[in-house]
């Protein structure tokens, strides 16, 4: 479960191909600069849903590889 983010279709082939991503120490969304004019702007800076286990939070190690990897 750690390593896991529940996504609808769009975003998750959004955050796939390096586009949408999420910071991993404030749990919120960066829009690529190239997302900027579309209907997914509004989703920048939006903290995302968290459990309420910590045990299950995102592995944050893992969303700071992924931002990296996208450039974002």
């Amino acid at each position: 479960v750690c390593n896991g983010l529940l996504l609808r279709a769009d975003l998750h082939t959004l955050f796939d191909l390096g586009l949408i991503a999420v910071h991993e120490k404030r749990c919120t969304v960066i829009v690529k600069a190239s997302l900027r004019g579309s209907s997914y702007a509004k989703l920048a800076g939006k903290r995302i849903r968290l459990p309420r286990a910590v045990s299950q939070f995102p592995n944050a190690q893992a969303l700071r590889r992924h931002r990296q990897g996208a450039r974002l």
